[in-house]
């Protein structure tokens, strides 16, 4: 796991970080791009705060319906707490939308590895590599 205090250091990350945490702290409601979503949901993971990046990744997603991309992140979200049956559930939803997103099969293929399924993630880390041409 990465340094948290590292993430800070970016400004970007640093600027986000702290207009992210002044909304929740009074209570108002920004936007923010779907990249900051992501950013905050990385930066929360690798400070070991899987609740605030949670809050993070499902504040994007009532600003962003229907992004596969912070479905995923929420699927990973899920797999840190270590609800992996919530994680592939999200997982199946978002390849509904995006059939060959790479990501899906990679955070699949992790999860179905963790629990020891190493044909079934194999399988799915052969197909995020077929998603990219390889």
């Amino acid at each position: 796991m990465q340094d948290p205090n590292e993430n800070m250091k970016n400004p970007e990350t640093a600027q986000t970080v702290s207009r992210f945490e002044e909304m929740l702290h009074h209570g108002k409601r920004y936007f923010f791009d779907l990249d900051s979503f992501v950013l905050l949901a990385d930066h929360y993971l690798s400070s070991n705060d899987p609740a605030r990046a949670m809050d993070a990744v499902d504040y994007g997603c009532s600003q962003h319906p229907g992004s596969v991309h912070l479905l995923i992140k929420k699927a990973q979200v899920l797999h840190e707490i270590d609800d992996c049956a919530g994680a592939l559930n999200l997982l199946e939803e978002a390849q509904k939308s995006e059939p060959a997103e790479a990501g899906i099969f990679m955070l699949r293929g992790d999860i179905l590895a963790g629990n020891k399924q190493f044909r079934k993630a194999i399988a799915n880390y052969r197909e995020a590599l077929e998603c990219c041409g390889e």
